[in-house]
């Protein structure tokens, strides 16, 4: 208490060193509300002016500065969106670069447009454009994914009623290895080059499931045929028809094999070699060596489907033609007789 002299707030205090904590445990000098002008505690005369300071005690623990602080190594990287999307037959991509980097950031690159989306330096918002009608959009919303996917419309050729799509999903960490864990990408840096390579790889996959639509599709609509032939022994089609049919099918095993080279490895590696591990990562992960060799065998089947049909359609012909000859030679024998019975008479 201050018995005898003025009662010093800051006797006690003392500043904490640096890596420690302390708690309070104060007890506040009570002031007598119904006298504001003397201090009911001491005696009268006494300086009690800076009683209206609490006075405390410090109880002091200490621990390791790291628990006092949050790391941001201890903190989880950040999952940001990677969504491919194929949406025509082909982008016309000169036309795409003239209008849209009067809006984004721009380069171009083989047979691959990249645009710079982000507003803000550090973010992560890419879209790839390939002339084969994918794109490739990295840390977007679904929402900026749509008003992104609009813009391209007025640039591709022959566009999809249904847009085929791959997500996944990507990281960014300095302590990271370039891998995929659990459809996660893991990069190591902010790099603009790495993404871009998977890309390709990605682009490749949503273009590679519309040729494996469009020959399924074909035969799912002529599964009918092979199974008549096999309980019927025919065809029950006529020469129109199977006309119609095999122009069906040359149209759609050609509309895949003419651009069946897109899945080849890019061009873009011969450049940048260094980051073809990258496309084989990408590649391996989404089975494109595997499902090409399916998609091969698929096409195998309709063209053994369409040499079905040609061959169907000589044997009509040829049929069409026995049954010509054999009625001229009943005609003939017929005025034969004819002309024998009519001499002997």
């Amino acid at each position: 208490m201050c018995e005898g002299g003025d009662l010093n707030p800051y006797e006690e205090a003392s500043l904490p060193p640096q890596g420690s904590a302390y708690t309070n445990s104060a007890t506040s000098a009570r002031i007598d509300a119904q006298d504001s002008t003397s201090c009911t505690h001491f005696p009268q005369g006494k300086n009690c002016k800076n009683l209206l300071y609490s006075s405390f005690t410090l109880k002091k623990e200490s621990f390791p500065m790291s628990e006092l602080s949050d790391s941001q190594d201890d903190l989880e990287p950040e999952i940001h969106r990677c969504v491919a999307y194929c949406t025509a037959a082909s982008y016309t991509l000169k036309e795409l670069l003239d209008s849209l980097k009067v809006f984004y950031k721009a380069v171009s690159y083989r047979d691959v447009v990249y645009f710079d989306l982000s507003k803000r330096d550090g973010d992560v918002k890419d879209a790839f454009c390939f002339s084969y009608g994918a794109v490739v959009l990295w840390g977007l919303n679904e929402a900026e994914e749509q008003q992104f996917l609009k813009k391209l419309t007025n640039f591709q050729r022959d566009g999809f009623d249904l847009y085929e799509r791959e997500r996944m999903s990507f990281t960014i960490s300095s302590t990271a290895t370039a891998k995929i864990v659990d459809e996660v990408i893991e990069l190591p840096d902010n790099d603009m080059l790495p993404r871009l390579a998977i890309s390709h790889g990605l682009a490749q996959s949503v273009r590679l499931a519309t040729f494996e639509n469009i020959i399924q599709k074909t035969i799912n609509k002529t599964r009918h045929i092979p199974e008549q032939l096999a309980s019927r022994g025919k065809i029950p089609l006529s020469k129109k028809e199977i006309r119609r049919k095999m122009g069906e099918l040359f149209l759609e095993r050609s509309s895949v094999n003419l651009h069946f080279d897109i899945l080849d490895t890019p061009e873009f590696f011969w450049d940048h070699s260094d980051l073809e591990p990258l496309y084989v990562m990408i590649a391996n992960h989404l089975d494109l060596e595997t499902r090409v060799q399916v998609l091969n065998q698929r096409l195998d089947i309709v063209h053994d489907l369409f040499e079905m049909l040609g061959n169907e359609l000589n044997h009509q012909h040829s049929s069409k033609l026995e049954w010509i000859i054999i009625w001229l030679i009943v005609i003939e024998v017929i005025l034969t007789i004819t002309k024998d019975i009519f001499k002997i008479a």
